[in-house]
């Protein structure tokens, strides 16, 4: 059995504000979108509306976690960085260490970098000499 073959490209989504499934919509779209352009196939959705990024106590979250861990996912799409977690130290650490250590790509369609260094900076963890602020 060919496991790569089996793999899916997660779509990852998170909405602050509860039940704004125009939002939603947009981002779903967006990704799908930004799939398609990369020639990704075998989506597969995941979306947390109305649940804060500062904590992983998001249902659909904690699904791409556990599929994460158990091999079912290539790569993961989100629409900026910020929509995977708003901790700063938490989403370094998914970045780079989580995703690395299960084979999983990251990509964003503002096309941001996800050099886990880059990140850090992006979100401001450290200054550009490299020394936490």
């Amino acid at each position: 059995m060919n496991r790569q073959s089996n793999q899916i490209t997660a779509l990852y989504i998170r909405i602050g504000k509860p039940g704004s499934p125009m939002m939603a919509q947009a981002q779903a779209e967006l990704l799908k979108r930004f799939a398609q352009e990369k020639g990704l196939e075998n989506t597969h959705l995941y979306c947390d509306d109305g649940f804060s990024g500062v904590t992983c106590n998001r249902p659909a979250f904690r699904s791409l976690i556990h599929d994460i861990v158990h091999g079912k996912v290539a790569k993961l799409l989100v629409a900026d960085m910020g929509r995977l977690h708003r901790n700063v130290a938490i989403a370094y650490y998914l970045v780079k260490y989580f995703l690395p250590r299960y084979h999983v790509q990251i990509l964003s369609s503002k096309q941001e970098e996800t050099d886990p260094h880059a990140l850090a900076l992006l979100m401001g963890l450290c200054t550009p000499k490299g020394g936490v602020e």
